[in-house]
């Protein structure tokens, strides 16, 4: 299973970002509650296992603080349920430094089901000896699942840090290797 996105580098097709509108919503995802945000461009946010006090317009202006946001429940629903099907095209908005945007683009093309350690993608970039720099990228990506750094684990074999928690990072991970054994 190989998701076929669009990947929108923002700092090619928008270098110099306005504010602008969002629209975002909360809904379950195959691992548990998530948030998701978009604009016009394309899906610009996905977390996973958001608290229950959370409170996703005061999240999300703390990413944008310029933008404005509107709920769109329906819409979330049918993003967050697509998001978890193989092959169904997003449009993935990229919005990071140049080498952010270079790990993310790698990890894309890691396939379901398979993982990589933090000094093979630090190679794949072509940073050698970066592992923490990819690490740092990692925990700058805003869009869970789709870019898909839960599939990044430690040489040792252990799991590894994930910025929605290790618990899901584990369900995800568990979730494409019984997906992958289904395929067979």
């Amino acid at each position: 299973m190989t998701a076929k996105f669009k990947l929108i580098d923002l700092a090619v097709v928008a270098p110099v970002t306005a504010p602008t509108s969002f629209f975002y919503g909360l809904d379950t995802s195959p691992v548990g509650a998530a948030l998701i945000a978009w604009d016009d461009l394309g899906l610009r946010y996905l977390s996973l296992a958001p608290t229950k006090e959370s409170n996703p317009a005061f999240e999300l202006s703390m990413l944008w603080p310029l933008s404005t946001f509107c709920e769109n429940q329906k819409k979330a629903s049918v993003l967050i349920d697509a998001a978890f099907k193989p092959n169904f095209p997003l449009p993935i908005v990229l919005q990071g430094t140049e080498f952010q945007r270079r790990v993310w683009r790698e990890l894309v093309g890691i396939p379901f089901g398979q993982t990589r350690t933090y000094v093979d993608l630090a190679t794949q970039v072509g940073a050698p000896g970066a592992a923490r720099a990819v690490g740092s990228a990692l925990a700058a990506n805003r869009i869970a699942y789709l870019i898909p750094c839960h599939r990044i684990v430690k040489k040792t074999g252990g799991i590894g840090q994930f910025r929605w928690g290790g618990a899901v990072k584990a369900a995800l991970l568990a979730r494409e290797r019984l997906g992958q054994e289904i395929e067979r």
